[in-house]
């Protein structure tokens, strides 16, 4: 799969793993006030909402693999996806400490406005190619606002966050297209393309 097709896969809606997974405790809005988030805080709170969406995406991944619902269990994708699924969760709460040192309420869910197509394309994934090339979306859109985040932030902690988190994120996707054949660096330079937005987050 090219990278301007999966580019617009993602932008379509991003999944990884075949019908009835859902990403369970990570789906939906947090019910938070609007007015909780706002500027550095709103870029901040954004980033974790994406990093508990890729937790719920590899939840989904590692248990449809494992089932054999993706044509196979792939060892070595099991093994990168659990790995992958850590470092996303030390990652959402490295942002979520920085929210309540602000006072400001953790993100617990995904209070994203395009995460219903992210449900919807999760059943859709019925092969590891496939259920791979919508995870790099997922380690791409995240990395990307990272960089996004780092060259606006002011706030000390959240831009040290973001310089170190981005660099993870991009070893994730160069593992990931690696392991489905792909050249793992196709470009010499971090894009922007995909960053998500502030106007995204429904908290």
């Amino acid at each position: 799969m090219s990278g301007a097709v999966r580019r617009r896969t993602f932008v379509a809606g991003l999944g990884v793993a075949g019908a009835g997974l859902a990403l369970g405790a990570c789906s939906g809005p947090a019910g938070l006030a609007a007015s909780a988030y706002t500027g550095d805080f709103r870029t901040i709170a954004l980033a974790a909402a994406l990093e508990n969406e890729a937790i719920g995406g590899y939840r989904a991944l590692i248990a449809a693999l494992r089932a054999g619902r993706l044509g196979g269990q792939e060892p070595a994708l099991v093994s990168l996806a659990e790995t992958c699924l850590s470092q996303h969760t030390e990652h959402a709460r490295t942002w979520n400490a920085i929210l309540r040192s602000g006072h400001r309420p953790a993100i617990s869910g995904v209070p994203l406005s395009g995460h219903a197509s992210v449900l919807r394309a999760i059943g859709s994934a019925a092969t590891v190619g496939q259920a791979v090339a919508l995870a790099i979306g997922l380690e791409s859109r995240a990395e990307q606002t990272c960089v996004v985040a780092a060259g606006q932030l002011d706030s000390q902690a959240g831009l040290a966050a973001a310089a170190s988190i981005a660099p993870v994120e991009a070893m994730h996707t160069a593992s990931l297209r690696f392991l489905i054949g792909e050249y793992p660096t196709p470009s010499g330079f971090a894009g922007t393309a995909d960053a998500a937005s502030p106007r995204e987050l429904l908290a």
